[in-house]
């Protein structure tokens, strides 16, 4: 990792006088360290999408050096940003989540992972939308643009755009915020460490006379925090939280709420297995994919959700406990059978825990069953990888790759016989997917005579984290092409918007060019939802 100091960068006049001559895509701030793992470059250009430059420059610090206190930051930072400007992007890393303050350091750490998260909210706000309704998922939104909000002021700021008849906005709103509570949605967030202690409120008032700021601005920044408008709240709001007993009991005045990310990504987890075993096993179980999916989200119920089981490993269930989570449609299907859902549920369920290759079920009683996640996982990891490998290298380089993992290491001779490819051309296809970090080769026999040895091919150890890079290298590559592409693309977008108020720029031309325009975004944004889905399930979803 490189640690080059920001002072020493060009000025970033200068960087994009020379991006402007060349014609280049400034993505990146001119202070910038130059990192060269694509995962920290795809976190860095989401916070720079979401939050701005700024906030960005700030986070890349914390990343390359791995967490610095205040007054390093400013020092590296000096003179092209000051103390509160600082400050400022430390408050919005924190408020979103993407920072934290460690008391006992007196330093702030990046967080990468939430940082990789921020392409995943629309993600979120479709999920919510399904498993409850749009208003919920308004809130959700307004929750994820704050980061953190008290009660009260969530209550008091977010007003439903679909009014109702029978509820007004704030009943709306309180309403969709205790079902997302209820649900594991959204969960009370932890008080942050205070960044304003004694030590580094000194700190900053030095450094801001060595910026030469005035003494009067920087009361005219502390003032707002501490004014009566800005604690006052509305007796409206409190009328409504504490006039039912479930909501004062769920939704306290005080309490902070932020988005629950592991429960979507427990949710996201249980659709795509569901997906996984209906596309593997359909042919011989009908329904088995909802059987799976309603298992799993029958524990994201009791892992995340208000709901407590008898039992005290959540990941088991009996067949009754799947019927309020299977769709309807099964559901008939199974009760048109001679027996009934249950006698017909859990014969299906045992038919399934007997399937291998891989394993879905695991039986612990007549009734008792659980999902074998770390099987099905790492099966759907494999596939992947043997996909983005076929796609990348060849079929015939897939074909190697799964012969390798299932027989361990092999001579390029024994390869090409298994493969059923010529030697010469298994050797070239050998040789290309070591230069891409994929295989490893080994000498056995080691000699002073160069003809006893024998060189033996296997899968690298490394496989799996290069798969991620690769992806996250295709994605942000795939980001930066759509940013350019809508800066290409500004002046149709700006004509496309005037031609409804004046006929001048309504053109067949342009429309033309327009539905194209949109046409090769539409298909960027759905390449970047494949590769970010590809992402979240070889790095974010959890094997148990």
């Amino acid at each position: 990792m490189n640690s080059t100091s920001i002072a020493s960068s060009p000025s970033p006049s200068t960087v994009q006088k020379q991006a402007a001559a060349l014609g280049a895509l400034v993505h990146r701030s001119a202070w910038a360290t130059s990192n060269p793992n694509p995962l920290t470059r795809l976190a860095l250009h989401n916070v720079r999408s979401a939050f701005g430059e700024c906030v960005e420059v700030v986070a890349d610090i914390l990343q390359a050096k791995c967490g610095r206190t205040l007054r390093q930051l400013l020092l590296l930072l000096k003179p092209e940003m000051d103390a509160p400007t600082v400050r400022a992007a430390l408050l919005v890393l924190m408020q979103h989540s993407l920072a934290s303050f460690q008391p006992s350091t007196n330093t702030y750490n990046f967080h990468l992972d939430a940082a990789l998260r921020i392409l995943r909210w629309p993600r979120y706000l479709e999920c919510t939308k399904k498993i409850i309704d749009e208003t919920a998922a308004w809130v959700l939104e307004s929750l994820m643009l704050q980061g953190r909000w008290r009660t009260v002021d969530l209550l008091a700021h977010v007003s439903v755009p679909k009014k109702s008849d029978r509820y007004t906005s704030r009943e709306q709103v309180l309403q969709a915020l205790y079902k997302l509570v209820h649900m594991g949605c959204v969960i009370p967030a932890k008080p942050l460490a205070s960044p304003l202690d004694k030590e580094e409120e000194q700190e900053l008032i030095v450094d801001s006379k060595v910026t030469e700021e005035p003494p009067t601005k920087r009361v005219k920044i502390e003032e707002p925090f501490s004014t009566c408008e800005e604690n006052f709240e509305d007796p409206t709001v409190i009328a409504l939280l504490e006039g039912s007993a479930h909501y004062k009991a769920t939704l306290p005045i005080d309490t902070v709420w932020k988005v629950n990310a592991a429960f979507f990504h427990d949710r996201l987890r249980a659709n795509t297995l569901g997906k996984l075993v209906h596309e593997r096993f359909g042919a011989k179980i009908p329904s088995c994919g909802s059987f799976v999916q309603a298992a799993l989200l029958h524990r994201v119920t009791l892992k995340h959700g208000k709901q407590h089981s008898e039992r005290d490993d959540v990941s088991l269930f009996t067949p009754q406990d799947l019927i309020q989570h299977m769709p309807k449609p099964v559901l008939q299907t199974l009760e048109k059978r001679s027996g009934g859902v249950l006698n017909n549920l859990t014969l299906s369920l045992q038919e399934l825990s007997r399937l291998q290759h891989p394993t879905v079920l695991r039986l612990h009683a007549d009734d008792l069953f659980e999902v074998d996640i770390t099987s099905l996982m790492e099966y759907l990891h494999k596939r992947m990888a043997n996909k983005i490998v076929c796609d990348r290298s060849g079929e015939t380089a897939g074909r190697i790759l799964s012969i390798l993992s299932v027989l361990g290491s092999l001579e390029s001779d024994k390869i090409a016989q298994h493969a059923m490819v010529p030697v010469k051309d298994t050797r070239e296809i050998l040789h290309r997917m070591y230069r891409q970090n994929y295989l490893e080769l080994m000498t056995l026999n080691r000699s002073a005579s160069t003809s006893m040895q024998h060189y033996v091919w296997l899968v690298a150890e490394q496989f799996s984290q290069v798969i991620v890079r690769d992806t996250a290298q295709a994605l942000y590559n795939l980001r930066l092409r759509r940013q350019r592409q809508v800066q290409v693309g500004k002046e149709w977008i700006e004509r496309a918007q005037q031609a409804s108020v004046t006929e001048e720029n309504d053109h067949e031309t342009d429309r033309v060019n327009y539905q194209k325009f949109c046409v090769g975004l539409e298909r960027l944004d759905h390449a970047v939802l494949q590769l970010d889905e590809t992402l979240m399930i070889l790095r974010d979803f959890q094997f148990r």
